[in-house]
Formats: C-alpha cells, sequence, structure tokens
C-alpha cells in the first residue's frame, strides 16, 4: 500500500476507536477527500481487519 497523507479525521477516528461506548461508523463528506483512506488506516490497527481494494 502506498504511502498514507496523514487527516485531520484520524484524531477523530482513534477516539472512535478508544471509546469504550462507540457506536456503528458512519463516514460521511465530499468526493475524493479520502475517507476510504482514512478508514482503511484505521483498521490497521485492529486484530481483525479485511479490506478489498479495487
Amino acid at each position: 500500500m502506498p504511502s498514507y497523507f496523514k487527516r485531520h479525521i484520524d484524531s477523530y477516528l482513534s477516539d472512535w476507536k478508544t471509546d469504550a461506548n462507540r457506536k456503528p461508523l458512519l463516514v460521511r463528506g465530499a468526493r475524493q477527500v479520502g475517507k476510504s483512506s482514512a478508514v482503511r488506516h484505521l483498521g490497521e490497527s485492529f486484530k481483525y481487519f479485511i479490506a478489498k481494494y479495487v
């Protein structure tokens, strides 16, 4: 996987991950701003993660 461009949302996603009472994750935003890349990058920090790269 190519190098990851750090985004502002990364801190919010890591806070979501560490929250004991976290709810399902819904990421919305404009096209082509890196939503999928940010979620894939977050997923790599979990023990089990399945990513489908198209």
